[in-house]
């Protein structure tokens, strides 16, 4: 599309400013979206740094645009009607059309999306910072099935994420349509107008709805910070390379949280904590053991293709004669046929397909668990009719 089409295709456009300039920076033409929110007279020919909110920028838009011959493009604030600022997205350039230079403005108003983008930048840090924590821990992993199992999860994540960000942003959009509905009725007020019933039903109805929309806003935001803390959780448990004091129930709450994306549409989960102490053990590694277990059940309840949801129970409890603590976790899935049992804990074991994963993450616990911190590991048939499997920790780390 050349640019005569184009400007022809933005003359109509609702949603954009188009100001057209003579070389002394007068305006010439503009299409009604622009007439209409900056109050523009034609015929008055005004100079456009007038609209500018700074008119030293304008005079660098046109020295560019004349001397250099290139487009410009920046963010702009523009002084509209009963002293409303808008922040637009400016593209500048120019066109010599027979003999005269006139200079094209397209202005897009990003002014609704403003707010929304101050209120969200602090969480979008934190969630750039989880990102990047995660970012490490993948670099630490030895191991391809912790790689793919920190795949799975940065996908689900990516998704419990997206959901509150995507009615968020379509609930800002209303927003923005209401504040215009209101702005237009004082406009009417203001100047001796009066309001018909269907007014006051609209404008009635656009306030409700805003209440809605602002309580449903603070549930995606409390959401998406509730998310993010349990990442940096995780991400900050998983940096740490050394013995620490590491607390089994809170670590499967965030490797729970995180993980949710994998079994929420798959299995009901069952908590049952016991009252545990602290251990000291590698927090990372252990963490991992658990989001194992937890994709490994996950994965072998769906494999069902059941019609309804079936059954994850974790219990966790402490054995005050051996000073250890075990974790317990049961699923309701088709469990691990009897020929294979003896071998699910060997090296280079896997039951996967090609492109599945290695299959190798029941390895990678066992060694976790019994030859980093001299623990137990075991499978068993479990009452809900598919796997058990429990691990045992010391309550002190041995070789410390």
């Amino acid at each position: 599309m050349n640019d005569r089409k184009f400007i022809n295709l933005l003359r109509n456009h609702s949603e954009t400013l188009l100001i057209i300039t003579d070389e002394n920076d007068r305006i010439i033409d503009a299409n009604a979206e622009s007439i209409d929110k900056l109050g523009i007279v034609l015929e008055e020919q005004r100079c456009i740094q007038d609209i500018y909110c700074d008119p030293g920028l304008r005079k660098m838009v046109k020295n560019n645009v004349l001397s250099e011959g290139k487009p410009v493009r920046q963010e702009t604030l523009l002084k509209c009607k009963f002293g409303i600022i808008l922040t637009c997205l400016e593209y500048s350039f120019g066109e010599n059309d027979k003999g005269e230079f006139k200079l094209y403005s397209i202005f897009i108003d990003v002014s609704d999306y403003i707010d929304f983008s101050i209120n969200t930048n602090k969480l979008n840090l934190e969630i750039m910072e989880a990102h990047k924590r995660l970012n490490e821990l993948y670099s630490t992993m030895a191991q391809q099935e912790k790689l793919a199992s920190i795949g799975t999860l940065a996908a689900g994540i990516a998704h419990e994420i997206n959901n509150p960000i995507g009615y968020i942003k379509s609930n800002n959009i209303s927003m923005g349509k209401y504040n215009n509905l209101i702005v237009d009725q004082c406009k009417r007020f203001r100047a001796g107008g009066s309001m018909s019933e269907e007014d006051l039903g609209r404008l009635s109805f656009a306030l409700e709805d805003m209440k809605s929309i602002i309580v449903e806003n603070e549930q995606g935001i409390s959401q998406i910070a509730s998310i993010t803390s349990e990442l940096k959780q995780f991400a900050r448990q998983s940096d740490i390379q050394e013995i620490e004091e590491y607390d089994l129930n809170e670590a499967i709450n965030h490797t729970l949280t995180i993980s949710r994306n994998k079994y929420k549409h798959i299995a009901e989960i069952e908590l049952s904590f016991g009252d545990l102490p602290l251990i000291q053990c590698f927090g990372s590694s252990v963490n991992q053991v658990i989001l194992n277990l937890i994709i490994n059940a996950s994965q072998a309840i769906e494999g069902q293709a059941q019609h309804s949801m079936g059954t994850i129970r974790i219990t966790t409890s402490f054995n005050t004669d051996t000073d250890n603590i075990a974790f317990i976790l049961e699923d309701s899935g088709p469990g691990v046929p009897e020929n294979i049992i003896s071998k699910i804990f060997n090296p280079f074991f896997t039951t996967k397909d090609i492109g599945s994963g290695t299959g190798l993450g029941l390895s990678i616990c066992s060694d976790i668990i019994t030859q980093k911190h001299q623990g137990k590991i075991w499978y068993e048939q479990s009452p809900l009719g598919g796997a058990q499997f429990t691990f045992t920790l010391p309550k002190r780390f041995r070789n410390a």
